[in-house]
């Protein structure tokens, strides 16, 4: 009797405040688009969910809910 593979998913969270904000706290601002394109092509073949974005911050409660899905 043969199992089915588990599928594997990556959750991927990136952080990436608004360049103003960023600013004021003299830090560099967030490449969102290119640092999810990097992570997704170093993850070939593995469904990936992104959480967080430009106008979209996330919490600490939707990320134990997305690792709970």
């Amino acid at each position: 009797m043969s199992e089915e593979p588990t599928k594997l998913t990556a959750l991927i969270a990136v952080s990436a405040p608004a360049p103003d904000k960023l600013q004021r706290m003299s830090l560099a601002p967030v490449d969102f688009e290119n640092e999810v394109k990097r992570i997704r092509t170093a993850l070939a073949g593995v469904e990936v969910r992104t959480l967080g974005g430009p106008g979209s911050p996330f919490s600490l409660d939707q990320l134990q809910a997305e690792l709970r899905r």
